[in-house]
């Protein structure tokens, strides 16, 4: 339906992150569900005080009920989110592409748009997918924080209600014995917790507080981040491809239901503000139209501006000469945008208070009143004369409590991930059956004295950061399968501790207390099992990682000293800092090695901070004091500027790389580091990454050399660095 724009329909945005906005509203409404029935069950007092004194020592268990219902509906999101996001960012480069070799055909070469925008996007997001899952983890902590705070706000307020009427019942039974309509002790009270049930649902739960201070409930916060998310990433998808092309003047589009500061841009022309911010264009209809700078020109920037937070447009690529434009008669006339926005908002609204309604009888349970039960029919009605009037489409899912599962919430991200990753119009390169490493020593000898370019060290880098993903990716399973079993014996713990145990003590059935109890005992030794089973593979992986890296390397060239003489090479007085040095740098290819040790001699100290530095008739390098593990962290790091200062091949490559990443950023002051240091921050893992000494030196080798011995998986957070790194040990 949507193969002829460039990137994701307002529909489609909603569609990519209905499976998150889902589990979020099944997952607020099963928490307000578990705080109403807490209060609103019956229980043996009539008198309020020890009513409230009993519910308030149901907190702790409430609070570990919460948590864990938090945790059953969350455990998926870090996946789903991963897959939405990559789901979103091949989506947008697909069509692209498909938009780029027909707009651009009449160039010698077809514009390779999906392999180079994909490298070139990844560290982008990564970073995202950071940043969106902060801000998940943020929205958990206060919801389940809000979820304790209106529990023990009901508990008050129903307590407070009940001894107010109780006072004024008391007071009539004194002025008129025979007055008929008067409550007992158990009416007042489930009157009171009626009222305090409905006014917490009414509240809601809490998930943010932005930074006006307005309260956000959960599942309003995670629909805006995730959508606004998914069109961004889409969007700069989109706006990277355009400039690799070589385009920057864009179109933009339009569609149904558009806000009132973004209708007026719709089927204009604007640039992106680059080398030529504003003037006119031909068009492939032989029209010339004039464009200006989308930053100044439009309310691009603003929240609800253009682009902005839950805007549904997108740019339309122009190529001078070639692409046809939409035309007037593709906008929509205002009355028709405003009305089709307005049903639709409208909708949404009716469905709200259905499954509101819904929800609110599940938390009175037996102090729901035909009041209640009536509210839920009115707004069913109202949602079918709303039907009936608009000639619109009812979601009876979206008016179910629970509108999804975690499974289904997981397949629909999958099936979302699994569609765009295969279109069906590219078909992936077959493997000829060869170990990765012939492939790499192919390359290794066709380039002979030559230095590689950016394209082949990613080439190389992709098949080492393949292996490091497999080998990963085993590892993952076993901690999941052991993270699994844990969880499964929480949950059995759980039972017993806060259903099965009070049952039992309560039925008086000692023997099977006593049971409970010794079963309670195996499941925490069991438990202690697996996590310790957990930390001696999380060690055991961390230690191997320079192992690792080092056997692969070894498969495609040779490794360590050889027939170069280290011994004369460094000299120190404390040899245990030499002998550090000497076995780092049997990590390193020989024929580094080899040229580093002829070049001159290193003196090998200990320092508050590791440093290399070149000098006029020897050089030196600094190890911090630590650990053996943190000292030799330092020499891997220190030694990559040794390589990059007397191999010019490695500099000039950083060079090219440092350019390529940092375009159009302005150098900035590194905090947390002396006055001078700067540095251009790209999305690195750390800024000090991006830090600048003039061209004659940078930390990209240094950096991405320590992480790729010492901490690997950190390293493929950004996919395009990881490549390079493993490119320069495996061809340079």
């Amino acid at each position: 339906m949507y193969e002829d724009r460039v990137t994701l329909a307002p529909e489609e945005i909603q569609q990519y992150g209905q499976p998150i906005e889902d589990i979020y509203i099944s997952m607020c409404n099963e928490l307000m569900i578990n705080i109403g029935r807490h209060i609103s069950k019956p229980t043996r007092t009539t008198h309020t005080a020890v009513w409230e004194i009993q519910k308030l020592s149901e907190l702790g268990q409430l609070t570990h009920e919460n948590a864990y219902i938090i945790n059953k509906w969350i455990k998926d999101i870090p996946e789903i989110t991963r897959e939405t996001l990559d789901a979103t960012e091949q989506e947008a480069i697909n069509r692209l592409e498909r938009q780029m070799k027909e707009q651009l055909s009449w160039r010698t070469e077809t514009p390779p748009v999906h392999e180079s925008l994909s490298t070139a996007m990844r560290s982008y997001l990564a970073q995202t997918y950071d940043l969106l899952r902060d801000r998940q983890n943020l929205v958990n902590t206060t919801m389940l924080q809000s979820s304790v705070d209106q529990y023990t706000k009901a508990v008050h307020t129903a307590a407070e209600i009940a001894k107010v009427k109780e006072q004024a019942e008391a007071t009539q039974r004194i002025l008129n014995q025979k007055t008929a309509n008067v409550f007992t002790g158990v009416d007042t009270l489930r009157e009171a917790k009626r009222t305090a049930i409905r006014q917490i649902a009414k509240e809601g739960l809490t998930g943010f507080y932005d930074k006006a201070g307005r309260r956000w409930t959960p599942e309003a916060y995670v629909n805006m981040d995730i959508r606004t998310t998914v069109h961004r990433v889409a969007l700069d998808t989109i706006a990277s491809g355009m400039v690799m092309n070589g385009v920057e003047v864009f179109q933009v589009s339009s569609h149904a239901a558009a806000r009132p500061l973004c209708y007026p841009y719709q089927g204009k022309f604007y640039s992106w503000g680059g080398f030529h911010p504003e003037g006119d264009i031909e068009l492939g209809d032989g029209r010339v139209v004039h464009y200006e700078n989308v930053i100044d020109a439009t309310s691009y920037g603003e929240p609800a501006g253009l682009f902005g937070i839950n805007c549904g447009h997108y740019p339309i690529p122009i190529v001078p000469g070639v692409t046809i434009p939409h035309g007037a008669d593709d906008i929509q006339p205002p009355e028709l945008n405003d009305k089709q926005y307005k049903e639709s908002q409208q909708q949404r609204a009716i469905e709200r208070e259905i499954r509101a309604a819904k929800r609110d009888l599940e938390m009175l349970g037996d102090t729901a009143t035909d009041e209640d039960r009536q509210r839920l029919k009115r707004a069913q009605e109202k949602m079918g004369a709303f039907i009936s009037k608009t000639g619109r489409t009812r979601r009876g899912d979206r008016e179910e409590v629970f509108v999804t599962t975690p499974g289904q919430a997981r397949a629909a991200a999958k099936k979302m991930a699994t569609t765009a990753a295969e279109p069906a119009q590219r078909t992936p390169a077959p493997d000829d059956g060869r170990a990765w490493s012939d492939k790499v020593k192919e390359m290794r000898d066709s380039l002979g004295e030559a230095r590689p370019t950016d394209e082949q060290l990613h080439e190389a880098g992709k098949l080492l950061a393949d292996e490091y993903a497999r080998e990963r990716t085993n590892y993952t399973q076993a901690q999941k399968d052991l993270e699994d079993e844990s969880a499964a014996v929480r949950s059995a713990y759980g039972q017993l501790r806060w259903k099965d145990l009070p049952a039992a003590e309560k039925a008086g059935d000692t023997k099977r207390v006593e049971e409970i109890k010794a079963e309670m005992a195996e499941l925490d030794a069991k438990q202690l099992r697996i996590r310790q089973q957990i930390h001696k593979n999380e060690e055991q992986y961390a230690e191997l990682s320079e192992k690792w890296l080092a056997s692969k390397l070894s498969q495609v060239r040779e490794l360590g000293k050889g027939k170069a003489s280290v011994a004369q090479h460094l000299y120190n007085a404390r040899g245990e800092y030499v002998t550090i040095v000497k076995s780092v740098y049997e990590l390193y290819p020989r024929d580094w090695v080899e040229i580093s040790a002829t070049h001159d001699k290193i003196n090998v100290i200990q320092s508050d901070r590791g440093f290399y530095r070149q000098n006029l008739t020897n050089s030196t390098l600094a190890l911090e004091e630590g650990t053996t593990r943190e000292k030799r962290a330092t020499a891997v790091h220190e030694l990559g500027h040794r390589f990059e200062d007397v191999m010019p091949k490695i500099l000039a490559t950083e060079e090219e790389f440092y350019k390529r990443r940092t375009y159009r950023q302005q150098l900035k002051q590194l905090e947390g580091y002396d006055t001078g240091e700067v540095a251009k921050k790209d999305k690195f893992i750390d800024p000090y990454m991006g830090k600048w000494y003039d061209g004659e030196a940078y930390e990209l080798v240094s950096m991405g050399f320590e992480l790729a011995y010492t901490n690997p998986e950190k390293l493929s957070s950004d996919p395009d660095y990881q490549e390079w790194i493993y490119g320069i040990l495996l061809l340079e």
